[in-house]
């Protein structure tokens, strides 16, 4: 690869400036290892917006990186990305074939790749499912398989955070199969050492860690995470301020403590992780009764929203108004008076992106994101009630 030389240049002269700062600027450490392999993909968890600013600590070679094409959709950053550190780009919200051609393309050459393999940051605190047909990829590849663990950065930047918080995380390579060894596995078997190595529960780990995380208003938008109150079950009426939230509907306070647990005066959930993986039962529990509501009645609905028109081409396009969700659609009602419907069944996908963004792809139309710089809302209800209540059966997927 004629650009390889010249970017590994840059990669080892930005990592002898900045890596060490940035690792001691954000609590990082790294454990160090030397892979044995001469080539390699490497596979880790996703906790944080600096992961791969943090991991080149632990490992003395170069690699590139597959990254979000989110990341770059500003032109000045993309160019200025491409040019330092030549990332392979994935198209969020869509099955990107691109992506794993280029990968192929550059392990083949000789060249080592790492990959986030759950291709997202988790909200909840535990491992996501490693993307599909990874294992597939890593196999097909012919090249050596590193597998990394980062630990306690959920805490460092939950998903649902506006800001970072002090303290410390971890990061170190658990396993490293060489070809030989991954040539002996099937895909399946190679999908399954890295959901294994890679998973990671931020709340299992900290109940014995007990670290410290400091931070200012460290409560401050928790409803991005948590849209349902567990004592009331009201959906969309968790507000946050400073350290403590609580529901606007039934009055429950709560409090988010240094350590990341949750306190109350109400027998609840202490954890992020349970309250999540709850509020999701709860919500698919009312399928049949949010069926029956009336084609104008509004399941939830958020203000201060920004619906941006994803162009390629002519630039996007963004535009402020309301949503809501009904039994069979959304809707965005702008406020220059544009009405934007989106039937259930016409979603090809849908994702999350940065905090609380949702990105979304609509059959014939095109891509869009649903977000807010003003207010706190919750993608994710979003995502649940739009897998819920299509009604052409695809109803999988993993946030």
């Amino acid at each position: 690869m004629k650009k390889a030389r010249p970017r590994k240049f840059l990669f080892y002269i930005l990592k002898f400036l900045f890596c060490k700062a940035i690792c001691a600027h954000y609590g990082f450490r790294g454990k160090k290892y030397r892979p044995k392999s001469d080539h390699f993909i490497m596979i880790s968890n996703h906790v944080t917006d600096v992961d791969f600013l943090c991991m080149p600590s632990s490992l003395p070679c170069h690699y590139y990186y597959v990254a979000s094409d989110n990341i770059g959709r500003g032109r000045k950053l993309h160019d200025l990305l491409t040019y330092l550190i030549d990332p392979i780009w994935r198209k969020k919200s869509t099955n990107d074939i691109t992506t794993v051609y280029n990968v192929l393309k550059r392990v083949k050459s000789g060249e080592n790749v790492c990959i986030f393999g759950e291709g997202g940051r988790s909200i909840s605190g535990r491992t996501l499912p490693v993307v599909a047909a990874t294992g597939k990829l890593v196999k097909a590849s012919g090249a050596a398989l590193i597998t990394y663990r980062i630990r306690g950065g959920y805490f460092i930047q939950p998903r649902w955070a506006k800001k970072f918080r002090k303290g410390k995380f971890f990061g170190e390579v658990v396993n490293e199969y060489s070809a030989d060894e991954i040539a002996q596995m099937s895909p399946e078997e190679v999908q399954e050492v890295i959901e294994r190595d890679i998973y990671e529960d931020a709340y299992a780990y900290q109940r014995d860690a007990r670290l410290t995380y400091k931070g200012d208003n460290i409560a401050e938008s928790i409803e991005v995470a948590l849209y349902m109150c567990p004592i009331c079950k009201k959906l969309s009426a968790i507000t946050s301020k400073g350290d403590t939230f609580e529901c606007t509907n039934c009055h429950t306070h709560f409090r988010y403590t240094e350590q990341g647990f949750i306190e109350s005066d109400r027998d609840t959930f202490d954890n992020i992780t349970d309250w999540y993986e709850w509020q999701k039962d709860e919500i698919r529990s009312r399928k049949e009764l949010y069926s029956s509501y009336q084609e104008n009645d509004p399941i939830t609905q958020d203000f201060s929203q920004d619906l941006t028109i994803l162009s390629d081409k002519d630039g996007d396009e963004v535009i402020n108004g309301m949503v809501s969700a009904f039994r069979d659609r959304l809707e965005f009602y702008a406020k220059d008076g544009r009405d934007f419907t989106f039937d259930y069944n016409d979603f090809s996908d849908a994702d999350v992106i940065n905090r609380q963004g949702l990105i979304f792809s609509i059959k014939g139309r095109g891509s869009y994101v649903l977000s807010s710089e003003t207010v706190n809302t919750s993608p994710f209800k979003y995502i649940e009630l739009i897998y819920m209540l299509r009604t052409d059966g695809r109803t999988v997927h993993t946030v």
